[in-house]
């Protein structure tokens, strides 16, 4: 907890670089951030796509089977 105290005390304490940041850095941190967060966006929906779908397919085949048997009993 010290080390997290001392880098919030210089971060806040520290001042300005008044550096230029040309367009190229900008365009590309834009791009880095914009990358990882679609790519988060993506893990989500894709975890929470596939169960849901996992679990109708496994409905669907439950169901297939049942009418499959009740078919064969209706002959037998």
């Amino acid at each position: 907890m010290p080390a997290f105290s001392v880098l919030v005390a210089m971060s806040v304490l520290s001042p300005p670089a008044l550096a230029y940041v040309g367009p190229g850095i900008g365009v590309g941190a834009l791009g880095v951030l914009l990358g990882l967060l679609l790519s988060v966006v993506l893990a989500l929906v894709s975890i929470f796509w596939y169960l849901p779908k996992r679990l109708l397919r496994k409905r669907k085949k439950g169901a297939k089977g049942t009418a499959e048997a009740a078919k064969r009993d209706d002959n037998a």
